[in-house]
This record gives C-alpha cells, structure tokens and sequence, in this order.
C-alpha cells in the first residue's frame, strides 16, 4: 500500500496571498491617514510620493506615537514626517516560517512583499497567525488520515513505510528497522525492513528482551543542497573551502551555522558543537562570517577531530552501541564539565542560555 499526502490550497505559502494594499501620499496629513486605516479595517499603509513611487510604511503605532507627543499638530504633521523609510520587506514565494523569522528579528508587525520595485502586497502578524493555524489544522488531518491508513496494513507494510519515509525526516539516504520479540531469544529479529541499507542482519542483535530498533545513516559521501555532510566517508567533500564559503555566506551565530536542520554541516549535534568550538576557541555568540582566517581553520579542524574521535572510540561514554559496548570519548567541554575548571586556564566553566538551550564555555578561551 502506497501512502502519500497531497499540499492542499491551506497549505500554500502565506506570501502567495498578502493583505491588500492600500497607499497614501506622503504629503497628505496623519489625520487622514489615521481615517482610511479606520475606513479600510487595516493597520497599515503603504506611502508614496507624489509620482506614485513607494518611500516608505505608516503603521497606526507611527500615528499614536505621534498624537502622544501632540495631539494638536494631527492636520498639521504628514505622513512623510512619521513613517518608517528603511523598510524591512521580503520577495514574493517566502515560506510563512522565514516571513516569521524577518518579523521576529526586525520586531515589526507588517511585512511588504516587494519584486523589482513594486510592492505586490503586505502581511501582517493576523495572516501569519492564521497561515499556522491553517496548517496545523492540515497536520491533524493528516495525523488522522496515517493512523486510520495504519490500521488498515499488516505489520510488515507499517515498517516498509517507516523505513521509507522516516529518513527523509533526517535528509538520511539509508535506513534499516529491527523488531525483537518480547522473548529471551533476542539474537534474531522478528522483523526486518530495510532502506538502502546493507547491513548484515547477524550484526543486529539486542541485550534487552524486548526491544524496537531503528539506524538512520545519510548517504556516503553525499552533499544535501549545498550542505556538506560530515563522516567517515565525506572526508573528500568536507574541504576547508567549501566549509569557509558556506559558513561565510551564512552569516549567522555559528550555532545555527553549524547545528540544526539549516545548518551548513549536516549531523553535528548540540553535545559535539560546545566540544568543537572550546577546541576552536571560539564563542558561541560569534557570528559565522565574523571570524578571521585562522579562527575559521581551527574550526575546520576542530569538527574533523570532534567527529573521528567519536567515531573511533563508539561515542560518548553514557551511550552504548548495539552490542550493549560502552562507548569511550568524553567531551572536552560540555555539561561533564559542569563546575569544573577549564583544562586550558584553569577557569570555572560557565553554563549560559543560548539559541533556544545551553551552552557551557570557558569565558577565558573562548571570546
């Protein structure tokens, strides 16, 4: 059984249907301004001068920080005296979620949609709101529409469908299933399903009686829309040209250069990011296309040996593999080091929050 969801028309990106867009001049006064936005039902206009070329955005906060000063200059003030001229805007296609993040950032609530010089239309913070709740509603209905699809397959259709499907999750290219039966005779698995995946079923074994296994691999040696893989097979395609360029032209916090879904590497995980920037002496906060030659070296380094070492050793040592082994790397920084001193200077390690968790650093060696 073949199972696929189709985009429906709620789910369309919420830049395809901006509010619509109504205009001032910039030399016509606030007062006016303030009635059409009462007339129109909106909290945004759109100024232009007087040959009709946009300057700029007048929002109802514009007009009632204005009155707060003076409410007596309302006829006289125009809207080219209060209106934001550097508008923040985004072109027409943008995902809902990056439109959020340009609102978020900028801490504005109006987001013209402008191509070639022409303002197409404008979203607010309500279309935004209403663009996830259309989307959420889409996601239950597809939750739904997989479990009653569940209920209706075998076993062996549910795990063909879970290797299928669950590694484009993790932009992964193999995967391989493992169901063991609730018995003391864990060597063989009761259910196998593979995904472009060759390894051999005699080294899939369990400790536990019962147990449900899943292995998510990317491809060997595969790039991910630019991005760069990192593992014992990529070595080839992780070269420190590609690495600067990418991390260069993001010019982001290197945490969200270097972990995450956007990430420019693919697969580094929060735990390896705080071990490979205290080898690379680097802060966290920094951003990615701030750092000077040889700090972006030894971040480039720095990522090599954080990943062969994890490797080498079977991972970290709170971790066990397949075979229930114990894994042999410790971290040189992380939350092992919580209140210990920095093996470097002898500093106290500090734990700060940082991009949506936390992060623990030597304040000293790391700046």
């Amino acid at each position: 059984m073949d199972i696929s969801f189709k985009r429906t028309d709620e789910m369309k990106e919420v830049s395809q249907r901006p509010s619509k867009v109504i205009t001032i001049k910039e030399s016509e006064n606030i007062k006016t301004a303030a009635e059409k936005m009462l007339t129109e039902k909106i909290g945004c206009l759109i100024v232009n001068d007087e040959n009709g070329k946009f300057v700029g955005l007048l929002t109802e906060r514009d007009i009632a920080n204005r009155v707060a000063v003076s409410a007596e200059t309302v006829e006289k003030t125009t809207v080219g005296q209060i209106m934001t001229a550097r508008v923040v805007s985004c072109p027409p296609g943008t995902p809902a979620s990056k439109a959020r993040e340009i609102m978020t950032n900028n801490k504005i609530r109006h987001l013209p949609i402008i191509e070639n010089d022409q303002i197409l239309g404008i979203l607010s913070v309500r279309d935004l709101m209403q663009q996830q709740l259309l989307e959420d509603r889409a996601a239950a209905k597809e939750v739904a529409m997989l479990s009653k699809c569940l209920k209706s397959i075998d076993l062996k259709e549910a795990a063909d469908i879970v290797t299928k499907e669950v590694p484009k999750l993790f932009q992964a290219g193999r995967c391989v299933l493992c169901l063991f039966k609730n018995s003391s005779d864990t060597e063989k698995a009761e259910l196998l399903s593979y995904n472009n995946c060759s390894c051999p079923e005699s080294s899939l074994k369990c400790q536990a009686p019962s147990a449900f296994v899943l292995l998510v691999s990317p491809a060997a040696g595969q790039q991910l829309a630019g991005k760069t893989t990192v593992g014992e097979h990529d070595e080839e395609q992780f070269t420190y040209e590609h690495f600067s360029e990418q991390m260069r032209s993001a010019s982001r916090n290197i945490k969200m250069a270097l972990v995450g879904k956007d990430a420019v590497v693919v697969g580094l995980s929060n735990s390896a990011f705080q071990d490979i920037i205290y080898r690379a002496k680097v802060h966290p906060k920094r951003k990615s296309s701030d750092l000077s030659d040889s700090e972006m070296k030894s971040l480039y380094e720095a990522i090599q040996t954080v990943v062969r070492e994890r490797l080498k050793l079977g991972g970290k040592t709170q971790f066990a593999d397949l075979y229930g082994k114990q894994g042999g790397y410790s971290p040189a920084m992380g939350p092992n080091m919580k209140d210990e001193s920095c093996p470097n200077c002898g500093t106290m390690v500090e734990k700060i929050a940082h991009g949506g968790g936390h992060v623990y650093l030597c304040p000293e060696c790391q700046k």
